[in-house]
């Protein structure tokens, strides 16, 4: 091969082969590309979940980052405009250990295999994207499954919001019906919300530490209320959301992981987290209670949002909502994968 372009269909023809994102990286460091050193970091903290010296290689990979190296991708985008990041298969560790700040006991950590590549939104879902694909604006969804109080950012580069986990899954049908009708589909590819461990595996981006920056949160990597930043000096609280990709992207390439908008995740949310090999969360509904004391179903949210603290926007944090409701702090980002069938 002898041009990046060959090197990216070669890892496209093969999403699942992670061979061919090594051979990229011997080329790339050979041209004197600093991409090349960024992606062998990525393929060693994310194919075993035992790596020798790990806190060094992650500060290394934070740095590159930093110093404005790019993640390669490969990046797809769709009929919406969306762009798609390629994940390669990979291991990690899901949860947070007893020693991390903020852990609670949900976040029991697991080993997790991932043993297929998948592509995820580089962004959230926006409010154009909604409307172009859903016919409805983001105050017309609003009233529709709530009673607005405020809409927090409004604009066609803004996260959507006010939409249910119900809601979300059906954008994904749509939005494979669409894809298919213009052909933009491999066979047995679907859009959909990304399974828990899918969605902390693209958080993470190959780190262990609480957050994709280390083991703090300041308000310059994520729009969060930064007066409760996360091992962090005292910030600024927005009280808004902000147009996507505002913030640093993590190892992937991936914008807003943490804050901004909290994520729906496909998962039923149970106390304790599975790992193993492609994970799928809780087998029937989680269980919680309304203040009426009738029991529902809970789907996982991840990230954080633009109102909570700095400890509820680490990797390992979730919490859990109605798939029915949606509010004002909650989106979604999509991801496109094979069916298992």
């Amino acid at each position: 091969m002898s041009s990046e372009s060959n090197f990216l269909q070669a890892i496209l023809a093969h999403p699942d082969d992670v061979s061919a994102r090594l051979v990229f990286a011997d080329w790339l460091e050979e041209q004197g590309d600093p991409r090349g050193e960024l992606l062998r970091l990525l393929h060693t903290l994310t194919q075993s979940v035992s790596v020798a010296d790990r806190g060094s290689l992650e500060e290394r990979l934070r740095n590159l980052l930093a110093a404005g190296v790019k993640p390669v991708g490969p990046v797809r985008m769709n009929s919406l405009g969306m762009e798609l990041v390629l994940l390669p298969p990979g291991v990690f560790n899901m949860g947070s250990s007893k020693r991390e700040k903020g852990h609670r006991s949900d976040e029991n950590q697991v080993a997790v295999t991932l043993t297929r590549g998948y592509w995820i939104g580089k962004y959230q879902v926006t409010q154009g994207q909604w409307t172009q694909l859903m016919g409805s604006t983001v105050r017309e969804q609003g009233a529709r499954i709530a009673a607005p109080s405020r809409y927090p950012g409004e604009g066609p580069n803004f996260p959507m919001y006010y939409v249910s986990h119900t809601d979300a899954s059906e954008f994904c049908r749509r939005l494979t019906e669409q894809e298919r009708s213009v052909s933009q589909l491999m066979p047995n590819w679907e859009y959909r919300l990304p399974t828990e461990a899918q969605w902390e595996y693209a958080c993470r981006a190959g780190t262990e530490s609480a957050t994709p920056f280390g083991n703090s949160l300041s308000d310059h990597q994520a729009n969060f209320n930064g007066k409760e930043a996360y091992n962090a000096p005292k910030g600024k609280w927005l009280g808004r959301t902000t147009e996507v990709g505002s913030y640093p992207a993590n190892g992937w390439g991936l914008h807003d992981m943490l804050g901004n908008v909290v994520e729906w995740c496909r998962d039923w949310y149970a106390e304790k987290r599975k790992g193993g090999i492609d994970p799928k969360g809780s087998d029937g509904a989680g269980r919680g209670f309304r203040g009426d004391l009738v029991e529902v179903g809970l789907r996982v949210l991840g990230g954080g949002c633009y109102q909570t603290p700095g400890v509820a926007c680490r990797s390992a944090s979730r919490s859990w909502c109605e798939p029915g409701f949606g509010d004002n702090l909650g989106g979604f980002r999509v991801v496109l994968e094979a069916s298992a069938e």
